[in-house]
């Protein structure tokens, strides 16, 4: 029989070969030195209506200040209005139109929502009202939308051949992908019990392509070395920018332990001959970074893979043409614990799910400093 095969991708990103454009070489001392954000809350919440937020996989807020909340555990969206008001819910665990068994990931675009869930696509209005579903019949993890056609992922190569892997633009209309670069193979971290296999693949311990995507450009690096390239949709090199001088952080083995002490597979915590497995395999540093952000002004966010720090996050700020200009830290105040997968910002605004000295999960809402070019 074959092998079971369970994928986690709990951030499965993963580059091309640089090509000849210009480089942009900075030490790791900022131009400008340290950026403050000067969090000030406005608002924290619990109120889920009758649910309780356990945990959150994504958070995505609209134009109009509304915030999206990805309830993975429950498989539900809860929708609050940008004064912190619990609006409404929808979604719901199943296999039937508009249900979802895994999903950790969304993606909002417009006056839609689209939820990926291995190789199923369903659409939602930002309403919560069911639109239709799309099977593309593969294991495909989109990295970026670009509109609510067209998506970028990567594609395995031939593992058997040693081929590299791709970086892709998809058509949902046409069920066609355009190849953008050839890129080095995504790591992953592999354990057995029996015959079950289970890889997880997550960009802050394992080198991968991280990708961000804004104006029809893509801001891309394979996350064991500082080098981040911008190329169009055509994958032509715009130029890449590089930081010399940052040291990665440490992982310990007891914090190696608890993070995998606690993944659920086949209904039950992970047996014990896999989480050895996965402790011993687990690199003892982080990769560079883990996400790549370009707000409105162009200003391009690296931020750092550090994951025992859980009050906090390390963020890079480059101009939009790959200078160095601020190194920055977010911490958390009120000894408030991070527990969302991603810190977003949005319009001057920080969006954030995190427990409170007592435990309890809230999402919060924070004015801050944005840096200009």
């Amino acid at each position: 029989m074959n092998k079971i095969m369970i994928l986690l991708a709990i951030s499965a990103l993963c580059l091309n070969v640089f090509g000849a454009g210009k480089v942009i070489e900075n030490k790791a001392k900022p131009l400008k030195g340290e950026w403050d954000f000067n969090l000030q809350k406005v608002w924290a919440t619990d109120d889920a209506g009758e649910d309780v937020l356990v945990r959150v996989g994504m958070i995505r807020v609209d134009e109009s200040g509304k915030i999206y909340v990805l309830e993975p555990m429950q498989s539900k969206f809860f929708v609050f209005a940008a004064d912190g008001k619990f609006l409404y819910t929808f979604g719901k665990k199943g296999e039937g139109p508009g249900e979802f068994r895994m999903a950790f990931n969304f993606f909002l675009l417009g006056d839609q929502i689209i939820v990926p869930e291995m190789g199923k696509f369903h659409f939602f209005s930002t309403t919560g009202k069911y639109i239709k579903s799309i099977n593309l019949g593969a294991m495909i993890f989109p990295m970026a939308f670009l509109d609510a056609g067209r998506f970028i992922y990567t594609g395995d190569g031939d593992r058997g051949k040693k081929r590299p892997d791709t970086l892709k633009i998809y058509d949902m209309q046409s069920k066609k992908s355009k190849v953008i670069a050839e890129i080095p193979r995504e790591e992953s971290l592999t354990a057995t019990s029996g015959r079950m296999v289970l890889r997880v693949k997550d960009s802050s311990s394992t080198p991968g392509i991280v990708l961000g995507a804004r104006d029809n450009y893509l801001y891309f690096g394979k996350s064991d070395k500082y080098h981040i390239k911008k190329t169009g949709l055509d994958g032509k090199e715009i130029f890449s920018f590089t930081l010399e001088g940052r040291k990665r952080k440490k992982i310990s083995t007891a914090y190696k332990r608890k993070r995998f002490s606690n993944v659920i597979v086949n209904g039950r915590k992970m047996p014990k001959e896999m989480l050895d497995q996965m402790v011993k395999s687990m690199p003892d540093e982080a990769t560079f970074f883990n996400r790549i952000k370009i707000d409105e002004n162009g200003l391009i966010y690296v931020f750092i893979s550090d994951l025992e720090n859980e009050t906090g996050r390390e963020v890079d700020i480059f101009s939009a043409r790959g200078k160095y200009l601020y190194h920055g830290e977010i911490e958390m105040p009120d000894n408030y614990v991070i527990k969302s997968r991603r810190l977003i910002f949005k319009s001057g605004y920080l969006y954030v799910f995190a427990d409170d000295e007592e435990g309890e999960g809230k999402l919060l809402k924070f004015k801050i400093d944005m840096p200009k070019n």
